[in-house]
Parts: structure tokens; C-alpha cells; sequence
């Protein structure tokens, strides 16, 4: 009979790169054989663990295929009627430590621990039927499948990690505007608070992020000036690297809301950050140097003629 244990991996938010997973296949006694019997048979030359890692590097979300130590499928013969061999499949974790799992630098390692017990059947043909048995760490059954000469089948361990990284635009920073005034608007005794503006995302793209939650827009996403006209909106938290836009407009009141004599600035400014994975669960967001500074201009202008009577 003729059988393959191989392991898979995937990992979700980030590419991948060469040998960067470790794991661990332990041989155990089974039924009629030893743990050094076991290793030998599925290649390990020394001792009864072997390590191996992803030989290759992969696209974020893209599942690599792994065979053990030596890559050769396992073979059996009639002396092996009777006889279980098993052996334990593992990943390491962010300790250091196998099946441990964990999170550590914004990668969370499977904990997985997948037991493989293996045996044959006498088809009474001349030919051998493989039976794999996968349980998990509690003894629960993960499959059962059979293998012969005609229907070669490989066991497959599939091991998933995933990697999140944040970050954080400093809004009191990056996210300052001014609110100015043309015309005689200091005559009026009046300051420049009370004028409001919002940011929203600036493009399709930033949209759909902040739908999705990668992009998390300030708690208010509205900000109003103080007398001197200064405003800011709070922190924006990003979730994914990548080029966001958003948009900054000033909120032009309702008409009967509207200060007598003031025309409000109807252009919005449209800003640009680049948000970089410092590949440690940390991201860096930085305002574009190009991005537009958030100046608005109203203008105020007298509605009457003043008339002088002597």
C-alpha cells in the first residue's frame, strides 16, 4: 500500500515568506512498533522528531503544500498487517514551543496538534489497503480515509495563521485645520467659532476599507472651530496597509441658518495617507507631503449701506 502525509499552510493578511514556519513531526509507539521504528519509516534519521518549514514563500491568503522531512511517500508491505504506526504533526508556536500557538509581532500561530495513526488491510488480491486515522488534541476524530494501489490518496494537515497589524494617524497632528474670514468680519465683535466640518472617506477604495472596518474614522466625525478658528478631528486607526484618501468639507448651514452676510467655502480638500506594515503587528500612517493644507475661506460682506444723516 502506498499513503502521503503532507501539511499545508496558510496564512491570512500577509505574504508569507520562505521558511518563515516551523514544524514538528514527533514519531510515537503504536501497536506492534516504536517510536525510532516510526521515525525511521517516515524518514527521520535521528532521533524520533524531525523539523521542517515552508519551503517556499506565498501570497497573502495562497495555501502552500508541504511534505515531511524526505518528501517520499510512506510505503507498506504484509509484515506491517497488525501494526499501527503514529505520529504527531505540529507547528510552532509564538513561544518557541510546539502546538502552543499564540500571537507574538501580529502573527497568530495554529495551536493545532493533529495525531496520525496509521495501518494496512490484507485485500486478499495481493494488494494492501492503507487506513489513516487523523484525531485532534482531545482524541475527537478529524477523518478516516483509505489508500491502495489504485487509489492513492495523501493525508493533508492543514495548519492556518493569520497576521493583523495596526496603526494609528494622529488627528491633533495631521488632521488640523484653520477656519478664515475675508471682509470686515473683525468690525462685527464676532470670533470664528462655531463653524463645523466633516471628514468622510475621499475615494471608493477608503470607502469600502472603512465599511470593512481596516479603516476606523475618528469617534465624531465632525469637528467645530474655536474662536481663533483652529478645529481638529480625532485619530484615524488603520487595520491594513495601503494609500487611503479622505475628505475634509466644512458644513454649510441650512439656509435659515446661515450667518447674515457670510458665504461659506463649498470646496472640499481631499488629503492622502500612506500607511506602511512595519511586519511586527505595527503600522505606520503618515500624511502624504502633496496632501493640501485644511484652510477654509468664508467670506463676509456688509448686506446695508450705512447712511450717514448730519
Amino acid at each position: 500500500a502506498a499513503g502521503g502525509i503532507v501539511t499545508t499552510k496558510t496564512l491570512h493578511g500577509h505574504d508569507m515568506a520562505d521558511r518563515q514556519f516551523t514544524f514538528q513531526v514527533e514519531a510515537l509507539d503504536g501497536t506492534g512498533t516504536t517510536a525510532e521504528e516510526n521515525a525511521k519509516r517516515i524518514g527521520i534519521k535521528d532521533g524520533t522528531t524531525g523539523t521542517y518549514r515552508n519551503d517556499k514563500a506565498a501570497k497573502d491568503g495562497e495555501t502552500l503544500t508541504m511534505k515531511t522531512d524526505d518528501g517520499n511517500d510512506i510505503e507498506f508491505t504484509a509484515e506491517d498487517i497488525g501494526k499501527t504506526f503514529v505520529y504527531q504533526f505540529s507547528e510552532m508556536g509564538a513561544d518557541g514551543q510546539f502546538g502552543t500557538g499564540e500571537s507574538k509581532g501580529g502573527y497568530t500561530y495554529d495551536a493545532e496538534i493533529y495525531t496520525v495513526e496509521l495501518s494496512v488491510t490484507d485485500d486478499g488480491d495481493g494488494t494492501l489497503t492503507l487506513h489513516t486515522k487523523v484525531t485532534d488534541e482531545k482524541g475527537s476524530v478529524i477523518s478516516e480515509e483509505t489508500s491502495n494501489e489504485t487509489d492513492q490518496k495523501q493525508t493533508v494537515l492543514a495548519f492556518n495563521n493569520s497576521y493583523a497589524g495596526s496603526g494609528v494617524l494622529d488627528g491633533s497632528a495631521n488632521l488640523a485645520g484653520t477656519k478664515k474670514m475675508d471682509g470686515p468680519w473683525e468690525a462685527t465683535d464676532k470670533d470664528l467659532s462655531g463653524f463645523r466640518f466633516t471628514i468622510t472617506g475621499g475615494d471608493e477604495a477608503t470607502n469600502a476599507a472603512i465599511t470593512a472596518g481596516t479603516v476606523v474614522l475618528p469617534q465624531s466625525v465632525t469637528a467645530t472651530s474655536d474662536a481663533d478658528g483652529n478645529f481638529n478631528f480625532g485619530d484615524i486607526t488603520f487595520n491594513k496597509k495601503g494609500t487611503y484618501k479622505f475628505t475634509v468639507s466644512e458644513v454649510v448651514p441650512a439656509e435659515g441658518d446661515k450667518i447674515p452676510g457670510v458665504a461659506y467655502d463649498a470646496d472640499p480638500v481631499t488629503i492622502t495617507v500612506h500607511v506602511t506594515d512595519n511586519n511586527d503587528g505595527t503600522l505606520t500612517a503618515e500624511l502624504a507631503e502633496d496632501s493640501p493644507e485644511l484652510t477654509f475661506t468664508n467670506t463676509y460682506a456688509t448686506t446695508k449701506d450705512a447712511t450717514f444723516t448730519p
